[in-house]
């Protein structure tokens, strides 16, 4: 006998509801702002947002931001959360093949909510804001430091895929990830062929082309870079040189807060029982399958075009 679990759906219902709402309200807020607003008001959050070190991450998730959250909260002066409100991914999706939406978000949402945080330090650790948000941040003047955060392309490939965050396929796919099928710097042929493994490795190679190609934009600014394995969250040192990069803190304060902090805890990682899992499929064979089939990745110049492209919204 089939047993429906009546809690189940219903829950899944209403998440779903909730979901959608959310979203709707995203983007009549954003909308409502950008009306209401004036290219004067903008260059006000620009000045305020760019008077305080604002720190955001350039990744691909399961890389250890919760953790990256949890540490440099500890710093002096320092406001950090991890994926904060308001929340990208109720438009994420949208956003792919909206820049008008990430544009009207990030100028009339987010950057506000971070102006409006406790601290002259301002850290989120949201690897959505290197899925359409960095263009319009730079074409409007906002300078934060940037987080290069990285991790083995295998493991974070097999840590999404884990989780059932299939770029494109899964709800979790779809709401915290960008598909081939968007407006990738990576193309790939047929990407609706891929197998499921192909697609999360895919996503990986993305991200870390995006690492590449907005390391060289921000270099060109003059923003303060920092590049950083997971597996180095729990060095104290390299953590130190981190936070004196990017501005948070001198060598003295930072080690003090982070010897506090209790480095070497993990958060968010991925479980024994998971990692133990055996794989019905050889990982170097697909990798090898979809190397086959990426076409030639786009250069700084597709960057700086979407940057004018985001000006002229302006």
């Amino acid at each position: 006998m089939h047993i429906v679990n009546r809690g189940s759906t219903y829950n899944t219902v209403r998440g779903t509801i909730a979901f959608h709402y959310n979203a709707l309200h995203l983007r009549g807020m954003a909308r409502v702002k950008a009306t209401l607003g004036s290219q004067a008001s903008l260059q006000k959050t620009v000045d305020e947002f760019n008077a305080k070190r604002v720190v955001l991450t350039v990744t691909a998730g399961r890389t250890g931001t919760d953790s990256l959250n949890h540490l440099f909260r500890h710093l002096p002066d320092t406001h950090a959360s991890h994926e904060p409100n308001p929340n990208h991914r109720f438009i994420l999706a949208r956003v792919q093949h909206d820049p008008v939406l990430a544009a009207r978000f990030f100028w009339y949402l987010q950057a506000p909510s971070i102006v409006s945080r406790a601290g002259s330090h301002v850290v989120e650790s949201s690897h959505l804001f290197c899925k359409g948000f960095f263009e319009p941040c730079i074409a409007a003047g906002f300078r934060p430091a940037l987080v290069m955060l990285q991790r083995d392309t295998r493991t974070t490939a097999l840590s999404h895929q884990r989780k059932h965050a299939v770029p494109g396929r899964t709800g979790a796919g779809h709401r915290y990830l960008i598909a081939p099928t968007d407006r990738p710097y990576l193309k790939v042929d047929a990407p609706e062929s891929l197998t499921d493994y192909q697609l999360c490795y895919w996503y990986c190679l993305e991200i870390e082309l995006r690492q590449k190609l907005y390391s060289e934009i921000a270099s060109e600014l003059g923003m303060p870079i920092f590049t950083m394995q997971t597996k180095q969250l729990s060095d104290v040192e390299k953590l130190v040189e981190a936070c004196v990069a990017l501005g948070l803190a001198d060598a003295g304060n930072a080690r003090q807060a982070l010897e506090k902090a209790g480095v070497g805890t993990a958060h968010n990682a991925t479980t024994a029982q998971s990692k133990s899992r055996e794989l019905n499929f050889d990982p170097a064979a697909e990798e090898d399958a979809l190397h086959a089939r990426l076409q030639e990745p786009a250069g700084l110049d597709e960057v700086r075009r979407r940057i004018e492209e985001a000006k002229r919204l302006i």
